[in-house]
């Protein structure tokens, strides 16, 4: 995985040299402001802006980073080889699946 634009911001959410280390890729886009969206415009709402498009990656041993989503059966493929330890912690711990749970699931794991 390569950063193409110096405008991508690549951070290590968690890192383990010997276990499981989370990425977010962090991609920015300009859009430019529409001045023929009249609702837009007599909202105020019309200025230049920069989107964040962001991933995630996990990665093994400081191997290449696979791309997850915020959906078990993605996380249950990218952590295959701890797929029992996954499963437990997926019905121990029930909650939103975000940033912070995927942190604390990769935390977990390198720590057992």
């Amino acid at each position: 995985m390569t950063l193409q634009k110096k405008d991508d911001f690549f951070e290590i959410l968690t890192k383990s040299d010997k276990g499981y280390t989370l990425l977010k890729l962090t991609k920015a886009k300009f859009l430019k402001a529409d001045n023929t969206d009249i609702m837009r415009v007599k909202d105020g709402d019309n200025y230049d802006e920069f989107i964040d498009d962001i991933t995630y990656y996990i990665s093994y041993n400081s191997g290449v980073p696979q791309q997850v989503t915020f959906k078990e059966k993605s996380i249950e493929k990218a952590l295959m080889p701890e797929q029992d330890k996954v499963t437990a912690y997926f019905k121990q711990n029930t909650g939103t699946l975000n940033e912070s749970y995927l942190t604390l699931l990769i935390q977990s794991l390198n720590n057992n």
